[in-house]
């Protein structure tokens, strides 16, 4: 330690119990400016690693929130979100979401293309409908 700062932790690191900077399995005291002598026995690595799991998965339904939007909405924001979540190993998710965005995508380009078919069709109709005489009914 040097100048009372601990190592690995940013000098603005707020109060509290942080993994001790030299001794394994054990948790030392911060008051906010430097190191105090309590020293606490430290979490489990199994803790530990299921703690930091839990953040992940938090972070991951977060993005899957994320992605369900944007899937329905900007698919191309969905692809590439369910891509970012196969690459954090959301492996069911992404793949759904990545799934279901293309699928939203289609949706939208069939309806974009319907449109286009129909407006043809009107133009041809108008088309058609003026090379012929009117009518005069009355």
């Amino acid at each position: 330690m040097s100048n009372g700062e601990p190592i690995g932790t940013p000098a603005v690191a707020p109060a509290g119990w942080y993994a001790h900077p030299t001794m394994a399995d054990t948790q030392r005291y911060w008051d906010g400016r430097r190191w105090t002598e309590h020293v606490a026995p430290g979490l489990p690595q199994h803790v530990q690693h299921a703690a930091a799991r839990a953040e992940e998965a938090r972070h991951n339904n977060k993005l899957t929130t994320v992605g369900i939007v944007l899937m329905i909405i900007f698919p191309l924001g969905g692809f590439i979100a369910g891509c970012v979540l196969l690459g954090k190993r959301a492996t069911t998710a992404g793949a759904i979401i990545m799934c279901l965005s293309l699928a939203s995508g289609y949706f939208w380009y069939s309806l974009y293309a319907e449109h286009q078919r129909q407006e043809c069709l009107i133009d041809n109709l108008d088309r058609a409908m003026s090379d012929y005489p009117t009518l005069d009914c009355g």
